[in-house]
């Protein structure tokens, strides 16, 4: 049977030539954009964290990650951007560290980068498809310390954490497939999904109105305290 994730499903409904190129035909991209290597870089530093590594070999695992896909020599300015991605890298991982050290969190990780496979179920009849399962990979599953309840871990990298970017996580179809799957594979509920999300753009000050007051657009990057 084939395995369908929440990828390709996507990917179909956006673009049956995407689709095709991508799932049936194994056709990728010769480059792609370089904030997914920045992307990247983060999230196997959050991998390696959860799953225990010592900080000597997350920050190897960085330096390594942009040393086997340095883009090409001619390629003038993609490598601008890469050079940037980096030295973004190390700083935006160091700061997360500093902000939360081993041991602050009210959880316990059970497991890393947990993948699943399995059948896709008529609900009103309990048959199973003969010709696709669903398959996956969460960035983790956590135990929550206080009450014992069991969390869906995923980990987001954004530009801005803005209020419809959380609208859209509150709507996320892919998280929802997550919970689906890790109530069927560790038989017990799932309590929600916590969103471990990381603002890659630096924040800035607010933009001052022709009224001169602040601008209280909520898609600006900003902190209160720059505010």
């Amino acid at each position: 049977m084939d395995a369908i994730t929440h990828s390709s499903i996507l990917s179909f409904k956006s673009c049956r030539q995407r689709y095709q190129f991508r799932y049936e035909m194994g056709l990728v991209p010769k480059a792609r954009p370089v904030y997914f290597d920045l992307g990247s870089a983060i999230h196997l530093a959050l991998e390696m964290w959860y799953a225990g590594k010592t900080d000597l070999e997350i920050d190897a695992a960085i330096v390594e990650y942009f040393e086997d896909n340095q883009p090409a020599a001619d390629d003038i300015e993609r490598l601008a951007k890469f050079d940037e991605a980096s030295r973004m890298a190390p700083m935006i991982w160091q700061r997360y560290r500093d902000q939360y050290p081993r041991g602050s969190e009210q959880f316990k990780v059970i497991a890393t980068e947990v993948e699943f496979e399995l059948p896709i179920v008529n609900p009103e009849t309990g048959a199973r498809s003969q010709t696709f399962t669903i398959a996956g990979k969460m960035d983790g599953i956590v135990r929550d310390t206080r009450n014992g309840t069991l969390w869906v871990l995923e980990h987001k990298t954004t530009a801005a954490l803005t209020g419809l970017y959380k609208k859209r996580l509150t709507l996320d179809a892919q998280s929802l497939l997550y919970v689906e799957a890790a109530e069927r594979k560790y038989g017990e509920p799932i309590a929600g999904v916590l969103y471990n999300v990381i603002v890659k753009a630096v924040p800035h000050k607010p933009k001052v109105l022709k009224s001169g007051e602040l601008s209280r657009d909520k898609n600006q990057i900003t902190t209160p305290e720059l505010y």
